[in-house]
């Protein structure tokens, strides 16, 4: 599957309940994840892949919640909306950062936390 056929099909899906994507290459030995807005923005027409699937907000969730396993907590702080819990280590000892739920803050835990690396 080639950049251009992605493209194609990213034009003909609503992406409003999908705002993440997972792609891997045709070797199959490793995948990755982004959001689909920064996916389309530097995909390359003639890239190859070995395939990709979107994503909505839960199955991310879940996916982060995977990699970090109790170190990432969703609750309700208030009326704006849901808050992530993240603690994680920092070089100065433990750091609890409490973030918006947004699709940009699970892909940027997520990608702190695998090093820019997942493993699938």
């Amino acid at each position: 599957m080639r950049g251009l056929e992605i493209l194609k099909e990213l034009q003909n899906t609503a992406l409003v309940n999908h705002p993440f994507v997972r792609w891997w290459r045709p070797e199959n030995d490793f995948c990755d994840y982004d959001l689909v807005e920064r996916f389309r923005s530097t995909l390359g027409s003639g890239e190859e892949f070995g395939g990709f699937e979107l994503l909505t907000m839960q199955e991310m969730w879940d996916e982060l919640k995977r990699i970090t396993g109790e170190r990432v907590s969703r609750y309700r702080k208030s009326q704006s909306g849901d808050m992530i819990e993240w603690r994680h280590l920092e070089v100065d000892g433990m750091r609890v950062d409490v973030l918006p739920y947004s699709a940009e803050t699970m892909i940027a835990i997520f990608d702190a936390e695998t090093r820019d690396n997942p493993v699938c």
